[in-house]
């Protein structure tokens, strides 16, 4: 398969130190930079017009991507080609429409594993932005009316969607080399808002970060909980926001050393559960 790899970056640190230390990036697959873009919208447009590729993958700058990550991409597609032909987007994360969240991964912002390994692709309603892949000949691009770096995985799923086609999550595990936030920012509830009025007649759409509803109230929960109750709970039990790794490759061989995700691939292509 001809692959196309997107970044839209605003710190060569983080992206020399995390993303392009990936194994798999150091052959021949395609990789397109676009540098402080606008938005996550703007840029990941402007990459697509310049790739070359038939499968696209939207990675952020901190995603660090084992050795066999493609391999694991390749399987899951073609397991979906000969099962759900009208795929259009992929992630390793997401929701269903009734909350249920499937994926694997590390997140050090979190300081954890997140999900749980998957044996075949599952359908979603929304995919996470760590890492997108979209099939060129869908026709799919981003809306670059929605603002910031911030659920344009929500959105483009339901676009998806729309048109009759589907989004899974798969096994692909990754590490997402990220800073934890303790409250979401202004930007995020940009997005939100804008969300919220696009889709307003799909409401409520469940998002791997927030549900956006018509009236608000999984919002005003959120901001509750983080600004007046988690507080008190994060001193209580001396709690701190996770940090970001400095070496990518040695958390991903820590990992294995503890057996908490296997580094071999999946031995059943067809991954069934």
């Amino acid at each position: 398969m001809n692959c196309s790899v997107i970044v839209v970056s605003n710190s060569n640190e983080v992206l020399e130190s995390t993303l392009l230390v990936s194994p798999d990036l150091k052959g021949d697959i395609e990789i397109i930079i676009e540098r402080d873009a606008v938005s996550a919208a703007a840029g990941y447009n402007t990459g697509i017009k310049k790739s070359s590729g038939d499968i696209l993958v939207f990675v952020h700058q901190d995603v660090y991507l084992p050795e066999g990550w493609f391999d694991q991409l390749f399987q899951a597609i073609d397991y979906l080609n000969e099962e759900e032909p009208l795929w259009a987007v992929l992630g390793v994360y997401g929701n269903e429409p009734d909350g249920i969240g499937h994926g694997h991964l590390y997140s050090t912002g979190l300081g954890c594993l997140i999900g749980y390994p998957l044996t075949h692709p599952i359908r979603i309603q929304t995919l996470d932005e760590v890492v997108l892949v979209l099939r060129r000949s869908t026709g799919l691009c981003f809306d670059e009316q929605l603002p910031g770096f911030h659920l344009y995985g929500a959105d483009i799923c339901l676009e998806a969607q729309r048109r009759g086609l589907t989004c899974h999550v798969i096994e692909a595990f990754c590490i997402h080399n990220s800073r934890g936030v303790a409250l979401l920012p202004w930007a995020y509830w940009l997005a939100w808002l804008y969300i919220r009025h696009k889709w307003w007649h799909r409401l409520p759409v469940v998002t791997p970060t927030l549900q956006v509803t018509c009236w608000g109230g999984s919002a005003l929960r959120y901001l509750v909980q983080r600004m007046i109750i988690r507080p008190f709970w994060l001193a209580k039990h001396q709690r701190r926001i996770g940090q970001r790794t400095a070496d990518s490759e040695s958390l991903w061989k820590q990992l294995c050393l503890e057996a908490r995700v296997s580094p071999s691939l999946p031995s059943n292509t067809h991954n069934e559960t």
